[in-house]
C-alpha cells in the first residue's frame, strides 16, 4: 500500500512539473512574439505559495482584512489564507454557479462570501456564461454587455471596492486578490484614482482574451506602480501579478 500510494505521489509530482514547464514554455514563446507584456520586478520580498497565489507574508495576521474578488469553484487560496494567518475573508462573486457551488461547500466561520461582483461603479453589470461548461468564470461585459457575440447572459448586482468597504466598515485591505475576468482594468484605475487603501494586491490579468491585449496589462501596471505599489512577483504563465505597497509595515 505505501509503494502505490508513493508512486501516485510520485507521478503526480512530475505530472504537474511537466504541466509547469509547458506553461513557461508557452509565456516566453509570448514574450518572445509580443503577444505578452514584458515587466521585470521592482522589489524582493519573502514570498510564499497559498494555491495558484503568491504573497508576501509580511504584516498578515488574525486581524488583516482580505478581500477575494472572484470565486468560480476554487476556495483553496482563501482557505490556505485562513489556516495560515486566520485572517477573516470577505469573497466576492455574483455569478449563479460560484453562489450554487459554495452553497453546497462546508466553510469556516472566517469565510464571509457575499454575491456582488467589482466593478468602477456600483448598480448591475451584464455577464456571460463560459462555453467550457467545466470552467466557472462567467465573463465580464459592464453596463450594457458590450462584447457579447451569442448565448445567455445574466445581469448581477456589482460595487465599487470603495462602496464595499464603506459598507463593511473597513479603512483599508491588507490583501486583495483580484481574479475578476477582465474588470480588473476598470477596477484598478478606479482604486487608484480613489485613493483606496490597499496594502497588497494579487491579481490576474486577462490581456489574453479578446478585445483586450497586452497594452491595457502594461497601462494597469503603470497605474498600480504610480500609486505605490512595486511588483513582486510574476506567475510561471505570466498573467498572475503580486504587488506591494511601499508602507507595507507602516
Amino acid at each position: 500500500m505505501i509503494k502505490s500510494v508513493t508512486r501516485r505521489v510520485v507521478g503526480e509530482e512530475i505530472y504537474l512539473s511537466l504541466h509547469e514547464m509547458r506553461v513557461r514554455i508557452r509565456y516566453w514563446w509570448r514574450l518572445m512574439i509580443g503577444a505578452d507584456p514584458r515587466f521585470s520586478k521592482d522589489c524582493f520580498v519573502p514570498i510564499e505559495a497559498h494555491g495558484e497565489w503568491h504573497l508576501c507574508p509580511i504584516g498578515l495576521n488574525p486581524s488583516s482584512i482580505v478581500y477575494s474578488l472572484g470565486i468560480g469553484k476554487d476556495i483553496t487560496f482563501d482557505m490556505s489564507v485562513i489556516s495560515r494567518f486566520g485572517a477573516r475573508i470577505h469573497a466576492f462573486d455574483p455569478t449563479p454557479t460560484a453562489m450554487a457551488w459554495l452553497s453546497e461547500q462546508i466553510l469556516p466561520p472566517h469565510f464571509n462570501a457575499l454575491p456582488l461582483g467589482i466593478a468602477a461603479y456600483d448598480g448591475t453589470a451584464v455577464f456571460s456564461p463560459p462555453d467550457d461548461p467545466v470552467n466557472p468564470s462567467y465573463a465580464f461585459h459592464g453596463r450594457s454587455g458590450e462584447g457579447i457575440i451569442s448565448g445567455a447572459t445574466v445581469v448581477c448586482e456589482v460595487r465599487r471596492l470603495s462602496t464595499l468597504m464603506r459598507e463593511l466598515g473597513h479603512s483599508q485591505i491588507d490583501l486583495l486578490k483580484m481574479d475578476i475576468e477582465g474588470a480588473e482594468y476598470e477596477v484598478i484605475q478606479d482604486l487608484t484614482e480613489a485613493g483606496v487603501s490597499v496594502k497588497q494586491l494579487l491579481v490576474e490579468f486577462h490581456h489574453r482574451k479578446p478585445g483586450i491585449g497586452p497594452k491595457k496589462t502594461c497601462q494597469a501596471v503603470a497605474q498600480l506602480r504610480r500609486a505605490g505599489f512595486k511588483l513582486f512577483h510574476i506567475s510561471s504563465s505570466g498573467q498572475e501579478m503580486a504587488f506591494i505597497r511601499n508602507n507595507i509595515e507602516g
